[in-house]
């Protein structure tokens, strides 16, 4: 297996030498300290050398920027914070920088900060493997997710890789509760459509929404795809 990681990496980086493709960091999502078991958990793709914001996987955090970047001689990738109002990426950044090898588990980059709230099934901690895509995103294969991608501004209703920047992926029947207004939201998938349950109230009071989503240029979120990836 570490034989076969190591042969797509050497393809990953000689691709990359030699044009300029478009390249993707992948964060997959893991409880447990060496990335075992199942992925669970909010996972992340993000555009290469881009400066990245609005990717917050739900409404109760902050936004900060990211920079993403390939380190091709160390194999490595290289996440950087930046406060909500650098648009740019440009100049100092904040403390939270991670380097992570391609391919390897570490602890995952603070892409989401939960103050007041906790993800069923996960501790405080999170675990990434992380990898680098060609051409396209990758999300965790052989599991059921919901996924939620961005694109630029101006992508309405032409949502291609060029345009794309952001994604986050939301594990099967994750749950997050938020402590201080005792309100509750749950992902899953059904009938191929990614789904929401919203519960306020300590669960009295609970609707879903059906937030499937394809690029529609005529929508407020014209930007945006959402869908439901099966194993």
């Amino acid at each position: 297996m570490k034989l076969f990681l190591l042969i797509i990496n050497l393809i990953y980086l000689i691709n990359y030498s030699n044009c300029s493709t478009i390249l993707f960091a992948n964060f997959f999502s893991y409880a447990t300290s060496d990335c075992s078991g199942e992925s669970i958990g909010f996972g992340y793709s993000l555009k290469i050398d881009e400066c990245l914001g609005a990717f917050q996987p739900f409404q109760q955090v902050d936004d900060n920027f990211w920079k993403i970047e390939f380190n091709k001689e160390s194999n490595s990738i290289i996440t950087t914070r930046y406060s909500e109002w650098n648009f740019n990426c440009n100049g100092s950044s904040d403390t939270q920088q991670f380097i992570i090898g391609n391919n390897e588990c570490s602890i995952m980059p603070n892409f989401t900060v939960i103050e007041t709230g906790t993800i069923s099934g996960m501790s405080d901690i999170w675990y990434t493997r992380a990898s680098i895509s060609i051409g396209k995103p990758e999300y965790t294969p052989g599991s059921l997710l919901s996924v939620r991608e961005y694109y630029n501004d101006n992508s309405r209703g032409n949502c291609d890789m060029n345009n794309f920047q952001t994604a986050v992926t939301y594990s099967q029947n994750l749950k997050l509760s938020i402590q201080d207004t005792n309100e509750s939201e749950t992902w899953f998938c059904k009938n191929n459509e990614a789904l929401e349950n919203f519960c306020d109230f300590n669960g009295k009071n609970c609707q879903i929404f059906d937030n499937t989503i394809s690029c529609n240029p005529s929508e407020q979120s014209g930007n945006q795809n959402w869908y439901c990836v099966t194993p």
